[in-house]
């Protein structure tokens, strides 16, 4: 099953579900971190599935909910850098000289990509699509 995108994108929901279900903060991290590479194993099997995308991108911003300010913009976490507070700006623009790019247009071409590829896929998209 390693190599079907199918069954990746499956894993990486069911990583998910179990991060939620979680008790510690450690264990937590370990889930979204599986979740994440399977994603992207996933997505890079098969590009053309929206539900690799999909699954991929949740699992990032799961990944980006543990990293820090520094982190979470040089891994381009776009949705939840489009989302930093201005505390959180001014703290980039000291340790990067300007602050993140990156806006909610940009995050919303990213879920638009999922909805482009298959259309009325997932309702938790049209979620991340009403956020944004």
């Amino acid at each position: 099953y390693g190599q079907s995108s199918s069954f990746l994108w499956r894993l990486a929901r069911a990583y998910y579900d179990a991060h939620d279900l979680a008790d510690s903060l450690e264990e937590k991290k370990v889930l979204a971190d599986s979740g994440k590479e399977v994603g992207g194993e996933a997505v890079r099997l098969n590009p053309s599935c929206a539900e690799s995308h999909q699954w991929y991108a949740i699992m990032c911003g799961l990944m980006a909910e543990y990293d820090t300010v520094q982190n979470r913009i040089k891994n381009g976490f776009i949705f939840k850098v489009a989302q930093l507070s201005w505390l959180e700006r001014k703290v980039a623009s000291t340790l990067f000289g300007e602050p993140p790019s990156a806006t909610i247009q940009d995050a919303l071409k990213n879920f638009q990509k999922v909805e482009d590829i298959s259309p009325g896929y997932s309702k938790q998209n049209y979620v991340f699509l009403a956020k944004v």
